[in-house]
């Protein structure tokens, strides 16, 4: 009697096995026919192009996502035989980072997509009564091009996302770091990555560019003594513009006296 137990249980597997290959949904897959390097430069422009040729068979909505952004007069998003897909307010949505494509009913035929988009600014700049402030980036990795997911009839995501990423290069911070990481006095090394820290991006240049020609030189005071400047400067440059926004704020809300009237 037991010599038909490892059999049937091994029938039981295998009937297992062949309804999950049916049942269960598929990974999306995605052909792109455009060569990109994974690193690009903040604000290129970028046209890409790739096709959906798989998708779950439960699927009724694919949800397009990328973080390059809209320029030009070009759409963002071009979609072959677009008016197939019920996209609402196409005008609008078709420059949009997230695009909604809502499949016909037993529509089983790939979808081709091109984008045409810049790669996002990640640094800024802020100035206020002479003060510059660069805004560095919070991330500079993990970027979308692509990102496609696919929905059921009910909204639910089905099967696995196809996802293609990048990172993005600021060579003027790439060159700074590598200068500064050459530097061989520590405690200077320290007081200029303050100072950029703070902002003061082209101050910490300068600093910088006076250490590596004259290294032994930098005196400590004066770099301790600047670096203090420096900092002074930033907050009376921070309190000048969070001056400026609150006397906005509070001048919208003060009643015109002629209205009162």
């Amino acid at each position: 009697m037991f010599r038909f137990k490892k059999p049937v249980w091994i029938i039981w597997i295998f009937v297992a096995v062949v309804i999950g290959i049916f049942i269960l949904p598929g990974s999306v897959t995605a052909i792109s026919d455009t060569s990109l390097n994974t690193t690009q430069l903040e604000g290129n422009s970028i046209q890409l192009s790739y096709t959906i040729d798989a998708y779950p068979k439960q699927t009724a909505g694919i949800e397009l996502e990328t973080d390059l952004v809209h320029y030009g007069n070009v759409s963002l998003w071009n979609i072959d035989n677009s008016e197939q897909f019920n996209i609402a307010n196409p005008d609008q949505a078709l420059n949009g980072q997230k695009l909604l494509l809502t499949l016909p009913d037993g529509w089983t035929s790939p979808v081709h997509i091109t984008i045409d988009g810049k790669v996002p600014t990640i640094t800024g700049v802020n100035q206020c009564d002479g003060v510059v402030l660069t805004r560095q980036p919070d991330k500079k990795t993990g970027f979308i091009f692509y990102r496609i997911t696919t929905l059921d009839k009910n909204g639910d995501v089905v099967g696995t996302a196809s996802t293609q990423t990048f990172d993005i290069d600021v060579p003027a911070e790439d060159s700074f770091r590598n200068r500064l990481n050459a530097l061989g006095d520590e405690n200077l090394k320290n007081i200029i990555i303050n100072i950029h820290d703070e902002g003061l991006t082209k101050e910490a240049d300068t600093l910088l560019a006076y250490a590596e020609q004259e290294p032994s030189q930098v005196p400590v005071l004066y770099t301790i003594g600047l670096s203090i400047l420096l900092i002074i400067i930033v907050g009376f440059g921070g309190y000048v513009i969070g001056f400026r926004k609150g006397k906005g704020r509070r001048e919208d809300e003060e009643p015109d006296e002629t209205e009162m009237d």
